[in-house]
C-alpha cells in the first residue's frame, strides 16, 4: 500500500505532507520539530501550539509570528503589520 504522506525538502527543513498539501510535520534544519493541524477547508488550525487567525474568506489575518494580514475588498493582501 502506497503511503498517503509526502516528503519534501526546502531550506528549512524537511516537512512531511498530507495527500491534500498540508504540512503535518516540519523537522527545522535548526531547532525542534514543528507539528501542524488543518481543517477541513485546508486551514492551519495550529502550528507547534500556536492558532493563526483567518477572515470570513479564509483570508489569513494573524500568523504565528504576531503579522498582521490586511487585504482589499478583492482578497489581495495590501499591507503587513507587526
Amino acid at each position: 500500500m502506497a503511503s498517503k504522506c509526502r516528503t519534501r525538502t526546502s531550506p528549512e527543513g524537511v516537512g512531511i505532507y498530507d495527500i491534500l498539501g498540508n504540512r503535518i510535520t516540519l523537522n527545522p534544519r535548526v531547532g525542534a520539530n514543528v507539528v501542524y493541524a488543518s481543517n477541513t477547508v485546508n486551514e492551519y488550525t495550529d502550528i507547534g501550539g500556536v492558532t493563526p487567525l483567518y477572515d470570513d474568506c479564509g483570508n489569513l489575518t494573524k500568523d504565528i509570528n504576531g503579522y498582521t494580514y490586511h487585504y482589499d475588498n478583492d482578497n489581495r493582501v495590501t499591507w503587513i503589520q507587526l
